[in-house]
């Protein structure tokens, strides 16, 4: 499939004066196979949105427009907009809420506080100033960051009010903004905590806040970059991290990109869930015939989720690949999802609201039974869910937590260019 098959009409017209802020997502890049790509949108243009909405790039309800729909991005320099008819949400740009947005102060809903990490990982420190500048921006500061992050309304001042997350994004904030007293309550109680149980992305943006909050109170130069240090180890990807120690060049890759997927797997197809295995021959599946049913340039897809059935990252993950799937599935014919999960332990089934809508959206998945976790083993995972993308010759072409559509991408890209 052809992306620009998708787009059913461009049109270049004149912009009279440039939108309000609190109605744009800036555009930070675009990968080069893309709807997004195809339809010439680049950065450093903002997707402007019909009406004021308070909402992130990702929870757009036009992602899942699987029909004809109207975008416009507007072009400041050129003084032009540019307005797409597409089949589905032009995909494959990164968005950015732009200042005006994130500073608001009325939210009627609190961010997702893993999405807003998301978001810092992705957008790098201006984000984070801009969360920073609400703190001081504001008449009333404590109540604004609360209801800006999801704090539970009972004020900024009070680490105890927040759960681990919220403390690590307002801990970053304030020591950003100079809030060295307020910084400081909350990386007292964060340091008898263990940010890495809540994903490697969050554990990043805890030592970078430890090393802005060192930088604040005038501490030691190599404290901080040792900080700024073991931050990078966290999330090598960070544009956040990188930018602050001055990294140039391409971020290091995942340690499996560009290898073979490192175990050739074959294992049950069975969801735990559904109790025991049912009686008569098992349906065993298998890495290798999988890939050898995949066309030229095709991939699988692999969710290695250890012991989980399912978690939060994994609901996000899902999600997105249930609004993406309708402009990607010619490339991505299979996703499985490999489990060690033992029937009768504890499990949310809240999380499993991501797989449904998969389901519902007719993502071909399969469920595999890994009770030896081999495969979390062989990727010396250390969360979950571990990801993967791979190509039909066995190559990893993406490693990651595909909690957005960039990974599927930079998996089309890679294939692209090889």
């Amino acid at each position: 499939m052809d992306f620009a098959r998708r787009i059913i009409r461009r049109e270049v017209l004149p912009l009279a004066a440039p939108p309000p802020d609190i109605r744009a997502f800036e555009v930070h890049a675009v990968h080069p196979r893309s709807i997004a790509a195809a339809a010439d949108i680049r950065p450093g243009m903002a997707l402007i949105l019909p009406a004021l909405r308070d909402a992130m790039p990702w929870q757009l309800p036009e992602r899942g427009v699987r029909g004809p729909l109207v975008s416009r991005f507007v072009d400041t320099a050129a003084g032009e907009i540019v307005e797409l008819e597409t089949v589905g949400f032009p995909f494959g740009a990164r968005l950015a809420a732009m200042p005006a947005a994130i500073a608001k102060a009325a939210r009627p809903e609190p961010l997702v506080l893993r999405d807003a990490v998301a978001l810092i990982h992705e957008t790098g420190e201006g984000t984070l100033a801009r969360i920073a500048a609400a703190i001081v921006a504001e008449r009333d500061p404590p109540r604004t960051l609360g209801r800006l992050l999801g704090g539970r309304r009972q004020g900024f001042a009070d680490p105890y009010k927040y759960d681990l997350v919220d403390q690590v994004i307002v801990g970053a904030a304030a020591a950003v903004a100079g809030e060295v007293e307020r910084a400081q309550s909350f990386y007292m109680m964060l340091r008898s905590l263990r940010p890495v149980e809540h994903g490697r992305i969050v554990e990043a943006l805890y030592f970078y806040g430890m090393a802005r909050l060192v930088e604040a109170e005038g501490g030691p130069p190599e404290e901080v970059r040792e900080l700024l240090g073991a931050a990078l180890a966290s999330d090598p990807e960070s544009l956040l991290i990188r930018a602050r120690l001055g990294v140039e060049g391409a971020a290091a890759k995942p340690p499996h990109v560009g290898a073979v997927f490192p175990t050739q797997y074959e294992l049950r197809a069975h969801d735990p869930l559904d109790g025991a295995p049912p009686p008569g021959p098992a349906t065993w599946v298998s890495l290798a015939e999988t890939l050898a049913r995949l066309g030229p340039g095709q991939f699988l897809v692999i969710m290695s989720l250890g012991g989980y059935r399912a978690n939060g990252y994994y609901v996000q993950a899902m999600l997105r690949l249930a609004e993406l799937h309708h402009s990607v599935a010619d490339w991505f014919p299979a996703i499985h999802v490999v489990t060690s999960h033992v029937a009768g332990m504890p499990h949310h089934d809240g999380w499993m609201q991501g797989e449904r809508a998969c389901r519902a959206a007719g993502v071909p998945v399969t469920v595999l039974h890994d009770p030896n976790e081999v495969v979390p083993q062989a990727l010396a995972s250390t969360g979950s869910p571990h990801n993967v993308i791979v190509d039909r010759g066995g190559r990893v072409v993406y490693e990651g937590a595909l909690l957005h559509d960039h990974g599927y991408f930079e998996a089309l890209g890679a294939s692209a260019a090889a």
